[in-house]
């Protein structure tokens, strides 16, 4: 799993999102990590609650408008108060200033638009197993350096090694780097094409005549399908045929006995399997070889 060092900046921003004891290491954990979850989590609550403060403040600023231009309240208006009461009684707080709320979104406007790649990009990156907080800091005993959560921020935030730091240590060099896009953007241009091919095809594909590779492609198959039918045909045929040709030959022809005549049968036989079969590995080759020029080409 993903995790990252927490830092002093890290702990402010949990704090501003009012989830300390919810996401990261708790107090007494030794490791003081957080999860790339967890971050992601803080930043969608800032963002709520920024959201959230900007649409109270418009109510309260439409209440109030409402109330200077003595304008009759209706039942919808009552129902509207109704649930805003119990979502400030849900919050411990009954009433919100204009002013508050205006405070509370100066505070996290600087989270509007934050994304989480400028949170992790000032900490460090770690790759470990699930992280299970414990009470390493709260057992310590009495006679050993007692370390607080912050002290372990520090020597973080001092032995913190970035990603801008891996980037600028690992480089990749220049000209390498130059050689690998050029060959990549060789093949996005290749995929490109190959798309649109395939785009045209499917549009085309009803029209007389269609495309000359498809057709080209179809005419291959069918004959692989010909080929293959008369090459069962024929090798069946050819080793029927080489068995008795070599046992009458040698019975009738050379005049040999009817064991020798088998066994002359049996090599007649074997050979025309063993012809067959490198003639149709060859032929087999040649399709596919003219099957991926097609391809290819497309």
């Amino acid at each position: 799993m993903v995790y990252f060092k927490l830092t002093k900046e890290l702990v402010e921003i949990i704090k501003d999102s009012r989830l300390e004891n919810l996401v990261g290491c708790q107090k007494y954990c030794d490791r003081q990590y957080i999860s790339f979850k967890d971050i992601e989590a803080v930043l969608q609550k800032l963002k709520k609650d920024m959201k959230d403060a900007q649409e109270k403040l418009q109510k309260k600023i439409a209440a109030e408008s409402k109330k200077k231009g003595n304008k009759e309240i209706t039942a919808e208006d009552l129902m509207n108060n109704k649930f805003d009461v119990l979502d400030f009684i849900s919050r411990d707080k009954i009433t919100e200033t204009k002013e508050e709320l205006e405070e509370v979104i100066v505070s996290l406007r600087k989270y509007e638009s934050m994304e989480i790649r400028q949170i992790t990009e000032k900490t460090e990156i770690l790759f470990i197993d699930e992280h299970i907080c414990n009470d390493n800091l709260k057992i310590r005993y009495v006679d050993e350096a007692f370390m607080e959560p912050e002290e372990l921020i520090e020597e973080n935030e001092k032995s913190l090694v970035t990603l801008k730091d891996c980037e600028k240590k690992f480089a990749e060099d220049p000209d390498v780097k130059q050689a690998r896009e050029q060959s990549n953007e060789v093949m996005l241009e290749q995929i490109k094409l190959r798309i649109e091919k395939k785009q045209y095809r499917e549009m085309t594909k009803g029209l007389r005549g269609g495309d000359a590779q498809e057709q080209e492609l179809e005419n291959q198959e069918k004959q692989e399908f010909r080929f293959t039918l008369a090459f069962g045909f024929g090798f069946i045929s050819l080793m029927f045929l080489s068995f008795i040709c070599g046992y009458f030959l040698g019975l009738h022809i050379f005049g040999l006995s009817m064991t020798n005549s088998l066994i002359m049968s049996l090599v007649f036989g074997i050979s025309t399997i063993i012809l067959e079969t490198i003639l149709f590995l060859i032929r087999l080759d040649k399709m596919d070889r003219q099957k991926k020029r097609i391809v290819k080409e497309d």
